[in-house]
């Protein structure tokens, strides 16, 4: 029975998630001097939005995947539904070249989170990353439109598609 109760993690020695996003971040090369306060607070209270904005905008700059997917995944991960979030990581995988990583966050993030903005960048994804032909254009913009309906913003979207209709 004492093997059993010593093999057996304490809940001390397993870390909360945003415990270990801490930890993360203290490999990253460049840090603000306000980002360890902010993980402070995240660790208090994952819900503190204040501090996730910070440590997200901080999270954004980093150059290596590996030191933002933890953090956007934590994230995502209490905010499914964040637009800017998934829009935020899908531009920091697009800025290190990581094609196929953005391409897999779209077919995860329009289907939780199918706002007028995520479906905005995948149009733009799509004419300026994919080297898309006329047709996958057109193709994309008519699932954005089937997706956000009748969004009164969607005249907007009409004119970045790039691709008059006939």
């Amino acid at each position: 029975m004492a093997a059993v109760a010593a093999a057996a993690p304490t809940a001390a020695a397993t870390p909360t998630p945003e415990a270990a996003l801490a930890t993360c971040v203290d490999a990253w090369p460049s840090r603000s001097t306000r980002l360890p306060r902010m993980l402070d607070r995240i660790v208090a209270e994952p819900y503190d939005t204040e501090a996730w904005t910070f440590v997200l905008q901080e999270t954004a700059q980093q150059p290596q995947p590996e030191h933002f997917r933890p953090v956007f995944g934590r994230f995502l991960a209490l905010f499914p539904t964040s637009a800017s979030g998934w829009r935020q990581y899908i531009e920091a995988e697009l800025r290190v070249g990581q094609l196929n990583a953005a391409e897999n966050l779209f077919a995860t993030c329009l289907i939780e989170c199918p706002e007028l903005e995520l479906w905005r960048c995948y149009l733009r994804f799509v004419q300026n990353n994919k080297q898309a032909s006329r047709v996958e254009v057109l193709q994309a913009h008519e699932l954005l439109l089937g997706a956000v309906g009748a969004d009164h913003a969607r005249h907007a979207v009409r004119g970045e598609s790039g691709v008059e209709r006939s």
